[in-house]
C-alpha cells in the first residue's frame, strides 16, 4: 500500500487513521518550508521519527538533563565508536553509560512529542511508503524502534488535539523560548498539580529564559509551556517585566545572555531607544557589523517616526560606517537627507550612492533614485556632479543620445570657469556622437582660442550697448510688466478648474508662450512655478488613468503632454508613462480575459503574467491582483510580486492572505510576507505598517481571525 498527496485537501489525522486501519508497515514522509521529516510504523503503530534533516531526536541532551547520563562520558565512549554500525543511543547501553527504562522513556517521549507537533501542520506533501518489517529496522528513520515503546494513534491523535487546544493560549503567554518569567510569592507553599509544574516552578528565578529551562530540565518546550500556563493561571508567575529585564541584563556578565535579553524587552517596548543602544554596542563589540547597522536602522527609523531627522540622520550615518555595502542603508540616509539635509551634502551622498550603483552594475535602479531625489528638484537636477551622473548613467544604460546631450550640456555649463574640464566633457560627447558637425566645430574654436577671442569683443559691445540702453529700459519696464500680468491672468483663468482636462493642456501653452517673451519680468519669473504645477496634476491624472485600467485615455494625455512640455527630464517622464501604458495595455486585455473565461489558462498565459517582473509592473499588480478570482491566474502575479521584492506590496499581500483559500495562493502569500524581515531589518516596514490597524480589527474574528494574526505575526516578526 503506498499513497501520496497535498495536505489541505486531507489532513495527517485521517492519513494517521489510514495507516492505522491498514495495520499498514512503512515509512511516512512530510514535507513543507521546514524540511522533510519522516515517521516509522509497524502494524499500524508508531515506533520512531526523524525530525527535519539533518536533525536527531536529542536522546543523549534529554538523558542528560535527568540526571541519569553523564555528556562528557557519553561524547568520549561515541567518539572511540565513532565507525559502529549501532545507533549511539544503542551503545551507549551496550556500554552500560545508562540504564535501558531511561533510554525508552526518553525516547517514547521525544518521538510522541515530534510526532504531536508534526500533526499541527496543515499545508506541505505527503508520502507514505510500505515497506516490510526487516527492510524498516535497517532504516535511519526506524533506528531507535528498538528503544520506542509502540504508540498507538488513537492516543496520539487526542494528545495532538489537547496539545493544539492548548496551544493557542500558551502561545499567547508564551510567545518565544527567550521569554523569562518570575515566581510571585506563594509558589513555594501551593501544592502543583504534577512533577513537570513542580520542576518548571523551582527553576525560576527571574533570569533563566524558556528555551533555559527546557534543556536544563530536559522537558519539551510544550511541557514547559505548559507548566507556566498552569502556573499563571494560579497567579503563581508571570512573564517578566521590561524594568526586570534591564536589571537583569545589567548583572548579566555573558553577552549572549544579554543580548537575548535585551531582545526580548524590546519585543515588549519597541521603543526603549537605550536598550537599542546597547545592544548595538554589544553587536559591535562582538564584530557583528551587519547586525548592529540593522539595529541602528530600526533607531534612525524611529527617530523619522517621531519627526526628529537630526537623530534618525546620525543613525543611519553610523549604520552605513558599520555595513558600507548595504546599498538600502545608504538610500534611506539619503531620503533623510532629502527632507533634512542641505544641497550640498544632498548632492555628495547621491554622487556616492550613483557611483555604488556604477560599480555593481544596477545602472536602472540609480536612474530611479537620481530621478526621485533630483529630478523634480529644479535646484540641484542642474548641479554639475548630478548632471555627470546621469550621464554616465545613460551612457552605461545605451543612451548614448542622451548621454551625449547632457556632456554637452555639462561642458557647455563648465568652459567658461574652467576650460579644460568643459573641453573634456565636450570631447566626451562628440566621442558618442561623432556625427555633430557644430560640436566638432565649438571644440576646435575653444582649443585655439578663437572662442575666447570671440567673447572678449562682446563684452566690449555689450558694455557699450548697456550704457546706450539704460535710459530707454527705464520706460518699457512698466508697460512689459503689465502686459505679462494680464496674459498670465489670462492662462491662469482657463486652467482653473480644468487642470486635468484639455483645457490645463492649452493653458500650458499659453504660459510657456508668456514665459518666452515675458519672462524677465516680476510675472514671467513665476511661470516656471506654475507650468511645473500643472504638469504634476496632469502626470497624476495619467497614473490614475492606468490605475483604473484607462489605458487609452493614458495614452492620449502622455502624446499631448509630451508636446507641451520642454523640459527634458519631464518629456522624459511622458515617455515612460506612455511606453508604460502600451505595455499595461495588453497584459490588462490578457487578464480580463483570462477572468471572464471559464477556461483553464494555458501555460503560456500564464507564464506571460509572471514574467511581468520590472519594479514598473508593481503598481499594475497592485491594481488588480485583489480583484481576481482564478487561483491560477493570482498565483502567477503572486510570483511576478515575489520578483519584484517590494515592501510596498506587504498591504495588498497580508489582506489576500487573510480573504484567500486556496492553497497554491496560501503558500506564495505566506513566502511573501515572510520575506518582509529583510525589509524591516533596515528600516523600511513604514511602507506597509498602515495594514496593521486592518488586521488588528479582524484579530477577533471567527473566520478570518486565526490568519490575521498570522500575517500581523509576519509582517512585525513577532
Amino acid at each position: 500500500m503506498g499513497f501520496s498527496g497535498e495536505l489541505g485537501g486531507i489532513g495527517l489525522s485521517d492519513v494517521f487513521h489510514n495507516v492505522a486501519a491498514n495495520r499498514a508497515t512503512g515509512v511516512l514522509s512530510v514535507t513543507d518550508r521546514g524540511g522533510e521529516r519522516l515517521v516509522a510504523f509497524v502494524d499500524g503503530r508508531v515506533r520512531g521519527c526523524r525530525p527535519v534533516v539533518p536533525r536527531d531526536l536529542p536522546v543523549v541532551e534529554r538523558l542528560a538533563a535527568w540526571g541519569v547520563l553523564d555528556p562528557e562520558s557519553a561524547h568520549r565512549h561515541l567518539a572511540r565508536r565513532r565507525r559502529s554500525k549501532r545507533t549511539p543511543v544503542g551503545l551507549l547501553v551496550d556500554g552500560g553509560l545508562c540504564a535501558v527504562e531511561d533510554v525508552v522513556r526518553a525516547v517514547t517521549t521525544l518521538v510522541r512529542d515530534e510526532v504531536c507537533e508534526l500533526l499541527a501542520l496543515e499545508q506541505g506533501r505527503f508520502a507514505f511508503v510500505e515497506r516490510d518489517a526487516d527492510e524498516l529496522a535497517g532504516s535511519e528513520v526506524a533506528a531507535l524502534s528498538e528503544f520506542c515503546t509502540p504508540l498507538e494513534i488513537e492516543g496520539l491523535l487526542m494528545e495532538a488535539a489537547r496539545r493544539r487546544d492548548d496551544g493557542a493560549r500558551i502561545r499567547r503567554l508564551v510567545t518565544s523560548e527567550d521569554d523569562v518569567f518570575v515566581p510571585l510569592q506563594g509558589i513555594d507553599e501551593v501544592e502543583l498539580p504534577d512533577d513537570a509544574v513542580r520542576a518548571v516552578a523551582d527553576s525560576l528565578d527571574g533570569e533563566a529564559s524558556v528555551g533555559a529551562i527546557a534543556r536544563g530540565l530536559g522537558l519539551s518546550g510544550f511541557e514547559v509551556g505548559r507548566a507556566l500556563l498552569v502556573l499563571g493561571d494560579l497567579e503563581l508567575a508571570r512573564p517578566a517585566g521590561v524594568d526586570e529585564l534591564v536589571e537583569v541584563i545589567d548583572r548579566a556578565g555573558d553577552a549572549a545572555v544579554a543580548e537575548r535579553l535585551i531582545r526580548r524587552a524590546l519585543r515588549l517596548e519597541p521603543g526603549r531607544d537605550e536598550l537599542r543602544e546597547r545592544l548595538v554596542a554589544l553587536l559591535t563589540e562582538a564584530g557583528r557589523a551587519d547586525a548592529a547597522a540593522a539595529e541602528l536602522a530600526l533607531l534612525g527609523h524611529a527617530a523619522a517616526a517621531r519627526g526628529d531627522l537630526d537623530v534618525a540622520l546620525r543613525c543611519y550615518e553610523r549604520a552605513v560606517a558599520c555595513a558600507p555595502a548595504d546599498v538600502s542603508l545608504r538610500e534611506r540616509r539619503l531620503q533623510l537627507l532629502a527632507r533634512a539635509g542641505d544641497d550640498d551634502e544632498i548632492v555628495a551622498a547621491l554622487a556616492e550612492l550613483i557611483g555604488i550603483y556604477e560599480s555593481v552594475g544596477t545602472l536602472e535602479r540609480g536612474r530611479e533614485v537620481l530621478d526621485a531625489v533630483a529630478g523634480g528638484e529644479r535646484r540641484l537636477s542642474g548641479r554639475e556632479e548630478l548632471v555627470a551622473c546621469r550621464a554616465r548613467l545613460c551612457e552605461g544604460l545605451g543612451h548614448t543620445a542622451e548621454s551625449a546631450r547632457l556632456w554637452r550640456r555639462l561642458g557647455e555649463a563648465v568652459v567658461r570657469r574652467d576650460e579644460a574640464a568643459g573641453l573634456a566633457h565636450l570631447r566626451r560627447a562628440l566621442e558618442l556622437d561623432p556625427e555633430d558637425d557644430g560640436l566638432r566645430s565649438r571644440i576646435h574654436d575653444l582649443a585655439t582660442g578663437r572662442e575666447r577671442r570671440r567673447r572678449q569683443r562682446r563684452q566690449r559691445l555689450a558694455t557699450v550697448a548697456a550704457a546706450l540702453s539704460a535710459a530707454t529700459a527705464l520706460g518699457l519696464v512698466g508697460v512689459a510688466e503689465w502686459r505679462a500680468e494680464r496674459r498670465l491672468a489670462t492662462a491662469l483663468q482657463t486652467a482653473v478648474g480644468h487642470e486635468r482636462d484639455d483645457r490645463g493642456l492649452a493653458a500650458l501653452v499659453a504660459l510657456r508662450e508668456v514665459g518666452a517673451g515675458l519672462g524677465w519680468t516680476q510675472a514671467g519669473r513665476r511661470v516656471p512655478e506654475v507650468v511645473e504645477r500643472l504638469v504634476e496634476v496632469q502626470l497624476g491624472t495619467i497614473r490614475d488613468a492606468l490605475a483604473n485600467g484607462q489605458f487609452d485615455r493614458a495614452l492620449e494625455l502622455c502624446t499631448a503632454l509630451e508636446e507641451r512640455v520642454v523640459r527634458d527630464d519631464l518629456r522624459a517622464t511622458c515617455a515612460v508613462l506612455r511606453e508604460r501604458a502600451a505595455q499595461e495595455r495588453s497584459v490588462f486585455a490578457l487578464l480580463q480575459r483570462l477572468e471572464r473565461s471559464d477556461t483553464t489558462p494555458t501555460a503560456a498565459e500564464l507564464a506571460e503574467l509572471a514574467a511581468c517582473t520590472d519594479g514598473v509592473w508593481l503598481d499594475f499588480h497592485l491594481a488588480h491582483i485583489e480583484t481576481v478570482r482564478q487561483p491560477a491566474v493570482r498565483c502567477s502575479m503572486l510570483d511576478a510580486l515575489a520578483a519584484i521584492d517590494s515592501p510596498r506590496a506587504f498591504a495588498a499581500v497580508a489582506r489576500l492572505y487573510v480573504r484567500v483559500r486556496d492553497v497554491a495562493s496560501r503558500q506564495r502569500l505566506g513566502d511573501l510576507l515572510a520575506s518582509a524581515s529583510r525589509h524591516r531589518a533596515v528600516g523600511r516596514e513604514a511602507d506597509w505598517a498602515a495594514v496593521y490597524p486592518e488586521l488588528d480589527a479582524m484579530r477577533d474574528d471567527l473566520e478570518r481571525g486565526e490568519r490575521a494574526r498570522e500575517a500581523l505575526r509576519l509582517l512585525r516578526g513577532e
